[in-house]
């Protein structure tokens, strides 16, 4: 493991704010997805759009520590961590008038 980079908090039991995503061992109902399998689906479009990014500055995901250090972290964490994460990232986009991410 990285250092800084924690595990899952056995001590996290609240619910996300969404209730889509559940842990790993739980079985999805109907409009929620396993935790691994979110972070599955979204981290091919998390490194594109950081490449994006990173390339109009002359650099690639490769030169970036935080994008791996941030996708480990997030593969450590519960479904209610992540939920609550990306929660508190569209509060602050809304309220700091940030663009929609895209």
């Amino acid at each position: 493991m990285q250092a800084g980079v924690q595990g899952p908090d056995p001590g996290s039991t609240r619910p996300g704010p969404f209730g889509v995503l559940v842990d790993d061992a739980t079985a999805p109902g109907r409009g929620q997805v396993r935790r691994a399998d979110f972070l599955a689906a979204v981290e091919q479009d998390i490194e594109r759009v950081a490449g994006d990014r990173l390339s109009s500055v002359g650099c690639t995901t490769r030169d970036c520590p935080y994008l791996a250090y941030w996708l480990r972290y997030y593969s450590q964490r519960s479904a209610a961590d992540i939920e609550r994460a990306l929660s508190t990232s569209a509060e602050t986009d809304v309220l700091t008038g940030r663009p929609e991410h895209g």
